[in-house]
């Protein structure tokens, strides 16, 4: 029985000495599926159906908008987009131009560019381009939910070296003939 136990012993030892115990995090993987997850959340955020949006949102996550006060937790957030979806002239894209994930992979971030388009007072259409960083929480269903939303609106525009860069930044934030206003190239 001494024996055996001693065995068990070592093969653990042998184990836990060479990682191969602990699960291997695949982080391009698990990159390339935050990525992804940030691209559904955002097609929801366009069709303007809140309980869709928030369906990519923590329980206890914090908003932190570009104009307005912070908002926590799910039924603040949900308050805010629901006001939003039914203001008149209101549309939100975005579009990650990277994500990142912990080595431990149950953490991560997403960062990219957004378009908000809204009324002014006197009805004018306003169209800003923002900025943005989501934290995100794999949950225990292999799930990634937002915890964290951060926007901040550009205060300037966004210079490229090339007509063709602006074209292609463009072109990925899918708003062409909106954002040539945001992104000119350098003189």
């Amino acid at each position: 029985m001494l024996r055996l136990a001693s065995l068990a012993d070592l093969i653990l030892l042998a184990c836990l000495a060479s990682g191969g115990c602990t699960q291997r995090v695949d982080i391009a993987s698990e990159q390339a599926t935050l990525f992804n997850r940030d691209t559904e959340w955002s097609r929801a955020a366009e069709g303007k159906d809140v309980e869709a949006i928030l369906s990519f949102v923590a329980d206890d996550a914090i908003f932190f908008p570009p104009d307005g006060p912070m908002l926590r937790g799910k039924e603040a957030i949900r308050n805010f987009w629901s006001e939003l979806a039914e203001t008149p002239g209101f549309s939100l894209s975005w579009e990650a131009t990277g994500a990142v994930v912990s080595r431990a992979g149950d953490m991560g971030y997403t960062h990219g560019l957004a378009l908000v388009t809204r009324k002014d007072e006197e009805g004018n259409t306003d169209t800003k381009l923002t900025k943005y960083v989501t934290i995100w929480k794999k949950q225990p269903d292999g799930s990634w939910q937002v915890v964290v939303d951060i926007r901040a609106v550009y205060r300037v525009r966004i210079l490229v070296e090339t007509e063709a860069e602006a074209e292609a930044l463009s072109a990925r934030i899918g708003r062409e003939q909106k954002l040539k206003a945001w992104i000119v190239p350098i003189p």
